[in-house]
Order: structure tokens, then sequence, then C-alpha cells
């Protein structure tokens, strides 16, 4: 019993400075994923993309998404040709953004030849403009 408890918490606390160190909210972190969803959609929009993809994780009841949205799509339009934005509802898809650990919206993850670059979860007020969104995808594209 004793065992189990200290598990359990050294678990927490593991999971605890994970989080810190990649999921901080409006914070950027790079990571590395080398299985994807057994979802085909996914895998055909996404994982077998020949251009970089920025998948934004959204969900139709989100406010700061639709604002995000906006500049996501001004950015492909700037950008024509170098990357692609595929949107995955968190409520539609589930079996996704459980696979990609995203635990709130909006979240914006870059994948190139169907790896994960880089993470972006939340929004802070700084980072969500047109220019923070634009330096987050130009550094790594």
């Amino acid at each position: 019993m004793v065992r189990s408890i200290i598990l359990l918490v050294a678990g927490l606390v593991s999971g605890a400075v994970l989080f810190s160190t990649f999921g901080e909210p409006g914070g950027v972190s790079t990571m590395s994923s080398s299985s994807a969803p057994e979802d085909e959609w996914f895998k055909k929009e996404v994982v077998n993309s020949k251009l970089p993809v920025i998948v934004d994780f959204t969900a139709t009841w989100c406010g700061p998404c639709k604002a995000m949205k906006k500049d996501l799509d001004k950015l492909e339009q700037e950008f024509v040709g170098k990357f692609k934005v595929v949107p995955v509802d968190i409520d539609e898809r589930p079996e996704i953004s459980d696979h990609y650990n995203v635990d709130g919206v909006p979240t914006l993850l870059i994948l190139k030849r169907g790896k994960v670059v880089a993470k972006r979860d939340g929004v802070d007020g700084g980072s969500d403009t047109y220019e923070g969104l634009k330096q987050f995808v130009t550094r790594h594209l």
C-alpha cells in the first residue's frame, strides 16, 4: 500500500514537471512524436502531407479559437505553398486531441513529415497577436 502511494506521488510529481516544462499556457514547446493517431482523414491531411502542417485544435464554443482562426487564415494566405492549416475540433475528433495530449483549446501543433516539431498551448495577450503567431510559425517551418 505504501509503495503504491509512493509510486503514485512520484508519477504525479513527474507529470507536473513535464507539464511545467512542455505545457505552459501561451508557451511554446518542441517535441517529437513518432506515432500517428489511427484516423485515416488525419493521416491523409496531416501525417502524409508534403507541406508542414499547423494543426489547429479548436472547438465551436471557443471564443479565443475563433479569433485565432482569422490570424491563421491570414498567415496561410501570406505564406501560400509553405504550409497548410488543418483545424481539428476536439469534440468531433477526441481521439486525435487525446493522442497529442491536448488539454485545452486553442492549441497549435506544427508537424513536418508527420512528426511534431512544435506545440503551443493556450493564449496570452502578447504572443497571440498576428505577429506573435507569425513568429511562432516561421521559427518552426
